[in-house]
């Protein structure tokens, strides 16, 4: 059974996420791309602070995911306009 702080921490954890993943819906690829570069380099560097380096990991796992939903749609919108590939008959 969880205890009144692990469900604060845990209530916490989940309301830090959904304000990561509103800041960063709205960003270009390229955006998102070149801050989540800087964020790969940040973390790639010796750390003092772990809940800093907590926190860039999950910012750094909300730009990855934007950007990967930017290319699905561009995908989506290319796979729209191409003409269907027909097999070729032998």
């Amino acid at each position: 059974m969880m205890t009144r702080e692990q469900r604060e921490q845990e209530h916490e954890e989940t309301t830090r996420e959904q304000k990561i993943d509103q800041d960063v819906a709205g960003m270009s690829y390229e955006a998102a791309l070149g801050e989540l570069e800087r964020t790969v380099q940040q973390l790639g560097r010796e750390q003092d602070d772990l809940a800093q380096s907590v926190r860039a990991f999950e910012r750094g796992l909300a730009l990855a995911r934007r950007c990967s939903q930017v290319l699905d749609q561009a995908e989506r919108r290319l796979s729209d306009m191409a003409p269907a590939e027909r097999p070729v008959s032998p």
